[in-house]
């Protein structure tokens, strides 16, 4: 009796602690405990796998995955270093902007999930799926930030030689995952050599405005100051008025209005 007792507590530990059942093939699992934390060997459905950890009620629990590509489109925009300035050496006529729209795929081996829950990153295919989700769009912005940068320096004379270059910018930017794929789906670039010689006539076009501005303000002076001297003459002319009240009858003809308003001009 003892013995099928020890044989049945026996068989019922071997359960608790047999995790490779509880994991579907193509699947990976990750063993979490309160003694032990993250173990970094890997559950799979194919090799055994027993863990003593199971044999104490609420200690651990299995974290399953599916190691999976995941595919995302991502649209990343920006404008030329400076553009919006040399925007107005055109008057506004160009765009100095830049967008793509990119098709990329992501994936993470068995392993790499592996660091990310041990780094308590992720705990679950949801979060798997937001992780790379995020890889996708610091990929994508690294790639097309490579593209402008290789147009701007002349090493490629279109987008479409970019491929290769947008390609090792996006895997540079990525941890703990790696690039499946990346594809263009749209792009639209401004012109390069029209950037350039902008960026060449900005200083001209900043002196020209400053000239421009600095004529402005010199007539404008000119004028305000006109305005002010016409309307002290015009008080004092009001005060002669007020202090002689015959010239109101004098001024009355024409010919003496232009003689007094002759006197007041030559005042300074």
């Amino acid at each position: 009796m003892c013995l099928i007792i020890l044989l049945a507590a026996g068989g019922f530990a071997f359960y608790l602690g047999w995790s490779q059942f509880k994991v579907k093939p193509g699947d990976v699992g990750i063993l979490v405990s309160k003694t032990g934390g993250t173990n970094p060997k890997l559950i799979t459905h194919e090799r055994f796998s027993w863990n003593w950890e199971f044999l104490i009620p609420t200690n651990a629990s299995l974290l399953t995955f599916t190691p999976k590509p995941y595919a995302f489109e991502k649209s990343v925009g920006g404008i030329l270093p400076s553009g919006k300035e040399y925007e107005k050496v055109y008057g506004g006529a160009v765009d100095f902007s830049y967008s793509f729209v990119f098709s990329i795929t992501l994936k993470c081996s068995a392993e790499q999930i592996a660091s990310l829950v041990a780094s308590n990153e992720i705990s679950s295919q949801d979060d798997l799926e937001k992780f790379l989700e995020r890889a996708a769009s610091v990929a994508c912005a690294a790639a097309s930030n490579a593209a402008i940068s290789a147009l701007e320096n002349g090493e490629i004379a279109s987008v479409e030689g970019a491929k290769k270059i947008m390609e090792e910018a996006a895997e540079g930017g990525l941890k703990n995952c790696s690039l499946e794929s990346l594809e263009i789906i749209s792009h639209s670039v401004p012109a390069i050599a029209l950037y350039k010689s902008a960026m060449a006539s900005y200083g001209d076009f900043i002196r020209k405005l400053e000239e421009s501005i600095s004529e402005e303000a010199r007539l404008s002076a000119e004028e305000s100051s006109r305005f002010s001297s016409a309307i002290k003459k015009m008080e004092i002319l009001g005060d002669t008025l007020k202090k002689y009240p015959e010239l109101s009858e004098i001024m009355k003809n024409s010919d003496n209005v232009s003689k007094i308003l002759e006197a007041i001009n030559s005042m300074q």
